[in-house]
């Protein structure tokens, strides 16, 4: 009875050591299609924003709800031209004070 627990342990031990982490397995020759969209999306993304706020009337130029999650959610992963960045969080500052101002006196 001990040894067949000590098996059991130790077996169970190994197995966990063994397992796969990341639980996505690359297949050669293949590539995940939801990743090389994303890719594409940020990359899309990039090319937009710096076209639209290196133009001459950048202060005018709105955000659409899509652009502004693939911000927030890759943001900190974007690369973009010193210009643009500063265009861009000024743009961004001034929405977010407005929204502000809205929020705090309504009338």
């Amino acid at each position: 009875m001990e040894k067949q627990k000590m098996n059991y342990f130790t077996d169970f031990f190994e197995w966990k050591q063994k397992r796969n982490q990341n639980n996505v397995v690359q297949f050669p020759g293949k590539e995940n299609r939801e990743l090389s969209k994303q890719k594409d999306d940020l990359v899309a993304l990039v090319v937009e924003l710096e076209k639209r706020l290196t133009g001459p009337i950048w202060e005018l130029q709105p955000f659409h709800d899509k652009e502004l999650e693939m911000l927030a959610n890759f943001g900190e992963g974007l690369t973009f031209s010193p210009l643009t960045s500063q265009r861009l969080i000024a743009n961004l500052a001034s929405t977010v004070f407005k929204l502000r101002q809205n929020l705090e006196d309504p009338f």
